[in-house]
């Protein structure tokens, strides 16, 4: 279906499906490097030009990244990037994109130069020229007000000029492209949080299986691990919803979640988890929700990681500390110790006193022969990295 308005009229049908199949497959991306590339590649097919650059920024502070440019059909980017940073910048006819009021509003040479001086000045005969560039095509790509870098397009003086078609369709592709990095660094994050969390099990443990689930700032799931998938299936929930919330989880897993968006957004680390210890269908888990923020002063820019990790094998099969002969509660206590959980903490999560955690926590010093905490847990720790 052909877009309404004056801009649609330089866009045919065929051209609209080209520009939706484009967004499609930035989705598809895996990671911020691999959007881009797919970006260039695909635009190419719409937009032609001889050779491309996007300039990223650190999206929670706002400042452009001095590395991790990202060049085509510019095998000397590198020394001429470092060039233009330094120097070139100040001369080129397209810096105020990077105003935030030019986010996602593409613009060429031509709009504040005339095409017959294009070739005039130091910006081009020392910086341009040795390029292949004559005609530019810019814009700042942005989301939620928050700029994710700047794209920039060339041809060279025997090409044509980009046109006003050019920068409508740019200015279309420009939001979803933009949206698409702002999630994938924010799923980076993660991810760099999930190995963590992934090693920490691993060490204690001996496994990596760990349920993870991303929520968004209205409690949707973004994304979930297989494991996530699996131990879903232990409850009830709704397979036909075309998204999955919160409200298909057990409702202790909802209250921590809840409480985890009321804390200071500036705490978004795992020393300011909330962890609960669940158990379904006879196994216990050990459930961590972690707030995760782009922008520490702004709640709209937000997510939350949940993790699962299972203690049913420890409680079960008591293969953890073999050598301690402990019994199946002080299995439990000194799991969530290694973990970095304090007495009252412990006694929360396993619904007894405080004294009755202190009570076990003598029985486990005696049986480990120690006798302060630092040294209980470093003993667990390397007992546990043993097996």
């Amino acid at each position: 279906m052909k877009k309404k308005g004056k801009s649609a009229d330089l866009i045919s049908n065929n051209m609209w499906k080209k520009i939706w199949s484009l967004q499609g497959k930035i989705f598809q991306a895996q990671d911020k490097k691999e959007a881009v590339k797919t970006f260039f590649n695909e635009i190419g097919k719409i937009i032609p030009y001889n050779s491309a650059v996007y300039f990223p920024v650190d999206i929670p502070t706002q400042v452009p990244c001095p590395t991790d440019h990202i060049a085509f059909n510019l095998p000397d980017y590198a020394e001429a990037g470092e060039k233009y940073g330094k120097f070139y910048y100040a001369l080129d006819p397209l810096k105020d994109l990077s105003l935030p009021s030019n986010i996602n509003k593409p613009a060429k040479t031509t709009d504040f130069v005339p095409p017959n001086k294009i070739t005039e000045g130091e910006y081009y005969n020392d910086f341009l020229k040795p390029l292949g560039i004559a005609y530019n095509l810019g814009c700042q790509v942005g989301f939620n007000g928050r700029s994710v870098g700047a794209l920039g397009f060339h041809r060279g003086l025997d090409d044509k000029d980009f046109t006003e078609r050019d920068k409508i369709i740019l200015a279309h592709l420009a939001p979803p492209l933009a949206y698409a990095l702002y999630n994938l660094d924010f799923t980076g994050q993660m991810s760099n949080t999930l190995r963590k969390i992934k090693k920490r099990a691993g060490d204690v443990t001996g496994a990596e299986q760990v349920a993870a689930w991303f929520f968004n700032g209205n409690f949707e799931v973004m994304s979930k691990s297989v494991e996530a998938q699996k131990l879903m299936e232990e409850w009830v929930y709704d397979k036909h919803k075309n998204h999955v919330d919160i409200e298909a989880f057990p409702k202790p897993i909802i209250d921590i979640l809840r409480k985890i968006t009321q804390q200071n957004p500036a705490r978004n680390d795992e020393k300011s988890a909330n962890k609960l210890l669940l158990e379904i269908n006879g196994k216990n888990y050990l459930f961590t929700a972690m707030l995760m923020t782009q922008n520490k002063k702004k709640a709209c820019a937000r997510a939350i990681l949940l993790t699962a990790e299972s203690m049913s094998k420890r409680e079960k099969t008591f293969d953890l500390y073999p050598s301690f002969n402990f019994t199946p509660r002080e299995e439990e206590i000194s799991a969530l110790l290694v973990q970095g959980f304090k007495n009252g903490e412990v006694a929360e999560q396993l619904c007894i006193s405080v004294n009755t955690v202190k009570g076990h926590l003598k029985s486990i010093f005696e049986k480990t022969r120690v006798d302060n905490r630092t040294a209980l847990i470093s003993l667990l720790f390397m007992s546990s990295r043993a097996k």
